[in-house]
């Protein structure tokens, strides 16, 4: 006698849809990989050191690495702040120019009457220091 078999038709998985079955069934493997790696970079935070200068990444020979050498024996890169103050009528910021210019380490206060410097009872002061600018 011949059994009666169903036979399932050759079905063939969508790629997507196997992928998708692959993380699902190895979700816990996927799940311990990257707890272990979450732990690692947690650990290595005081390995990581930063370098803010991007110059240091120039080799020696380029032409923009050689500029930057020169510029930085040849000029002298002061330090600078802007200082803006609202509500302050025209005289009297014209007297905190002259105060702030007598702070020690200041060597310029900019200031005057032009748009740049004094609008709408706003002072904007350019404060150039004595000191080498660190960095």
């Amino acid at each position: 006698m011949m059994k009666n078999r169903i036979r399932k038709p050759n079905v063939r998985r969508e790629p997507l849809r196997a992928i998708a079955e692959t993380i699902v069934s190895g979700r816990f493997v996927i799940f311990a990989f990257f707890l272990l790696a979450a732990v690692y970079c947690a650990l290595s935070i005081g390995r990581v050191k930063v370098n803010p200068s991007l110059t240091a990444f120039l080799p020696k020979e380029t032409e923009t690495r050689r500029g930057i050498d020169v510029m930085e024996n040849e000029f002298t890169t002061y330090g600078s702040a802007r200082i803006l103050v609202e509500d302050v009528p025209f005289a009297e910021a014209e007297e905190l120019a002259q105060s702030i210019g007598k702070i020690e380490h200041v060597a310029e206060v900019g200031f005057d009457d032009t748009g740049d410097h004094y609008k709408d009872v706003t002072a904007l002061f350019s404060v150039s220091f004595h000191e080498v600018e660190k960095g």
